[in-house]
């Protein structure tokens, strides 16, 4: 017994100092760059199954991809970005399958206008204009040779909530058992060999999604008597949104100290509509009309316009100007396919004669 034991052990302790070399040489605690406690999703492909979010195109599965650097898209280098993406998670898109994201649509306007452009998305769940401007200074400088020509920030339904997300903005999640996992995930061979044979050889079913079970069926929209009391939000939301409008200033200068011109566009949400400039609600079992978030929001999309045409930006309102059919979203604030679709379509017409073509003729991509 005594010498199975110390064969055991022994065996043991060969198989661990295997895997430390193994970890050492393969993985980034030594060599490479340094990723640390990021919340950056990195060599990830997942298979989500979407039917019960929103008729899918396709086979019912979106493909969630990830490449060593943390984007989403298709590029021939870091070097040759055309627009670089940024956002929380209706710019992730974690539930929308490779070629249904609005920056894949985008892009395959721009070739159907014969302007193929690099659209690559850098958007990560829950973040805000903190972490965007984190990113500057902790993600890309990871990223050997990142260059764009513009950088495209769809911020503003986050924003609203930031001071219960400042801590996840940062970068660095404010649990510590998140902050241990996200450390060993960053830098493990190990980990991402598992997570990529993990996310090839089986699908991935959606239990909990961003806003589960998506907007009520048989939704009836009206118009309010009065329209939202955009002036009382304002009043009473004024250092919030003070704080916010410096935020956007911000990262438009850490857009071009990064050599990138800054594009700023608004957002929207499913819990009201806008139909020809006019804010409609949902009508409530008691026949009040309530609409939602609408004050909010577009509180916020305002100052990001202020601070935006201030400092000689690129500014899209979006959420003021596209009117979103019934079927765009699959939740309060998730956009489906179709939706990216107009999100796409919208960001086309208005960029088209905006963003100039590539410097050099778009080759083979990967």
């Amino acid at each position: 017994m005594t010498s199975w034991m110390k064969l055991m052990g022994l065996n043991a302790a060969v198989l661990l100092a295997c895997l430390v070399v193994l970890e050492l040489v393969f993985g980034s605690w030594l060599f490479g760059p340094s990723w640390g406690m990021l919340n950056i999703p990195r060599d990830v492909n997942r298979e989500f199954d979407v039917r019960d979010l929103y008729p899918d195109p396709g086979t019912g599965k979106a493909t969630y991809r990830r490449d060593r650097h943390g984007l989403r898209g298709r590029y021939d280098s870091l070097a040759g970005i055309d627009i670089l993406t940024m956002g929380g998670s209706t710019t992730d898109q974690r539930f929308i399958g490779e070629g249904w994201t609005w920056q894949d649509l985008l892009a395959e306007r721009f070739a159907q206008d014969g302007k193929p452009l690099t659209v690559v998305n850098a958007g990560v769940d829950g973040q805000s204009t903190l972490g965007h401007m984190k990113a500057f200074d902790v993600w890309f400088p990871n990223l050997p040779g990142l260059r764009a020509r513009y950088v495209l920030a769809y911020i503003g339904i986050n924003d609203a909530h930031v001071e219960g997300a400042a801590a996840y903005d940062s970068m660095a999640s404010p649990s510590l058992l998140r902050r241990v996992r996200n450390f060993a995930e960053n830098n493990s061979a190990l980990v991402h060999l598992y997570r990529t044979i993990a996310g090839t050889l089986r699908a991935r079913q959606v239990h909990v999604v961003h806003g589960a079970g998506g907007t009520p069926a048989g939704t009836v929209w009206k118009e309010p008597a009065a329209p939202p009391d955009l002036s009382a939000f304002e009043r009473e939301h004024a250092a919030g949104l003070d704080a916010y409008e410096g935020r956007v200033r911000a990262l438009i200068r850490k857009i071009r100290d990064f050599g990138a011109h800054p594009i700023i566009v608004t957002q929207s949400r499913a819990d009201y509509r806008m139909r020809n400039g006019r804010v409609l609600g949902r009508v409530l079992p008691d026949g009040r009309v309530e609409t939602g978030s609408h004050a909010m929001q577009t509180a916020h999309n305002a100052r990001a316009m202020r601070a935006c045409r201030d400092e000689g930006a690129v500014c899209l309102d979006l959420g003021r100007e596209l009117d979103f059919a019934d079927d765009a979203f699959y939740d309060w604030v998730h956009t489906t396919p179709g939706g990216n679709r107009q999100i796409a379509d919208y960001l086309f017409e208005r960029l088209r004669e905006t963003v100039a073509p590539p410097r050099t003729p778009p080759q083979e991509r990967r």
